[in-house]
């Protein structure tokens, strides 16, 4: 399994990721929405491929928490999607170590996880 980080050229991947995972496209256009969205950056978006096969996808964008006092940089991820025949082999949770991996050589102490219970 190969994982990196996606570029503009890896839209086509991540999106017959998310329709292949989710069987819709309503998550497939929330990724592309988020992925375009400029208050979500920075972002983090790792893909999986598999025998160069596109099998997963990882997104996490920024947010804040307010207080009366502070704004805590936060990040949200959501969603994962992992293409079914690729589901239970450990890549959805190799993604989410990755980029928690990221997140913390930048300090960022708190992560939502959005999506299905």
């Amino acid at each position: 399994m190969i994982m990196r980080e996606t570029t503009d050229a890896d839209l086509k991947d991540i999106l017959f990721i998310e329709r292949e995972a989710f069987k819709s496209d309503k998550e497939a256009q929330l990724t592309k929405d988020l992925l375009n969205d400029s208050s979500a950056k920075p972002l983090i978006s790792l893909i999986a491929y598999v025998d160069e096969k596109p099998t997963g996808h990882i997104l996490f964008t920024k947010g804040y928490l307010h207080s009366k006092s502070k704004k805590l940089m936060i990040y949200i991820l959501a969603p994962l999607a992992v293409v079914p025949e690729f589901q239970k082999k450990g890549i959805g949770g190799a993604l989410i170590q990755k980029g928690l991996d990221f997140l913390s050589k930048v300090n960022i102490g708190l992560v939502f996880v959005l999506g299905h219970p």
